[in-house]
């Protein structure tokens, strides 16, 4: 029976953690660009598949770093703790923590301008 509540807990603290990483990488994609989001993403699902963890790592660490200096740098640095920890779990879990950073960059905002109301005139 302990064996079960231990298993139960485990699987409460990877849900709590695969919230999380969604959590962050929406608010650190929030406000980036589509066309930019769609292809990191298709770069990251490819890595997935591939069950690459360094490359997929690698990917989004190249794109925090370009991003430090903006507003978001404080979610990025976030980000990246959490994404550094990737490298030590199974295969499995790497997957489930993989496609919640990918569904979270889906999920954010885009960042392109809102032009409904350049041409009006007054």
């Amino acid at each position: 029976m302990r064996n079960s509540n231990s298993k139960g807990h485990e699987l409460e603290k990877i849900n709590e953690i695969i919230d999380n990483l969604k959590k962050i990488s929406k608010e650190g994609f929030d406000g980036i660009s589509d066309n930019y989001k769609q292809k990191l993403v298709y770069t990251l699902l490819n890595t997935v598949r591939a069950r690459d963890k360094y490359k997929f790592i690698d990917s989004l660490s190249r794109v925090m770093a370009a991003n430090m200096k903006s507003d978001k740098s404080d979610t990025f640095k976030k980000l990246a703790e959490k994404t550094a920890e990737l490298q030590k779990v199974s295969d499995e879990i790497f997957m489930k923590y993989a496609y919640s950073i990918v569904l979270g960059i889906i999920s954010s905002k885009n960042g392109e301008v809102n032009t409904t109301n350049i041409n009006k005139e007054d």
